[in-house]
């Protein structure tokens, strides 16, 4: 495995343990993916993440509504367990 996908598989697997209601799926030979699935798990969006940063993967997830922990082992609030369903962001 290269170098780039080895860093690619450690900013997905980062962003699943900060991120509340984010899952790491590896496909092996696939291109990572971010995909979005609405309450139902249906699929709603589908972004391209090889050209992202870490940085830049946490800031989509935020502006997505999702509940960054500050550690792992942080609890979430409740007003965020369902998140992003109830944020501004509907659609998702």
């Amino acid at each position: 495995m290269s170098s780039f996908l080895l860093y690619l598989t450690y900013v997905c697997y980062f962003l699943t343990v900060v991120s509340h209601n984010v899952e790491f799926k590896q496909i092996a030979g696939a291109s990572p993916e971010l995909v979005f699935l609405n309450k139902e798990g249906s699929e709603i969006d589908r972004i391209p993440l090889s050209e992202k940063t870490q940085v830049e993967c946490r800031q989509l997830l935020l502006e997505k509504g999702f509940y960054m922990k500050k550690t792992e082992e942080e609890e979430v609030p409740e007003e965020f367990k369902d998140a992003p369903y109830d944020s501004p962001h509907q659609e998702l």
